[in-house]
């Protein structure tokens, strides 16, 4: 079976949730991050909160990425084609 890198560019990504919204097996948003999102609301959810995120995968303020065997990558590449940030990227390994 052939694998597959899913990555977001987060610093692109405009959180209008279209990714998560069509694919929720390969992304997933950002979730609220606790006692700093308390502390500092305006700017948590002006930076991080609701900016996609691979589920599963490794995440970090300005990229997530994730690696996927399954059948339905083919919806992984709807979304990426769709992102009007071009923050998603799939490259077959």
């Amino acid at each position: 079976m052939v694998k597959y890198r899913i990555e977001v560019d987060r610093s692109k990504c405009k959180r209008c949730g279209y990714c998560y919204s069509m694919d929720s097996i390969h992304f997933e948003p950002t979730p609220p991050i606790g006692l700093f999102e308390k502390l500092y609301a305006k700017l948590a959810r002006s930076l991080f909160l609701n900016k996609s995120r691979v589920v599963g995968g490794s995440l970090d303020k300005s990229k997530s990425s994730g690696t996927f065997n399954d059948e339905k990558i083919e919806l992984a590449r709807e979304v990426e084609a769709i992102c009007p940030a071009s923050a998603i990227t799939i490259t077959e390994l």
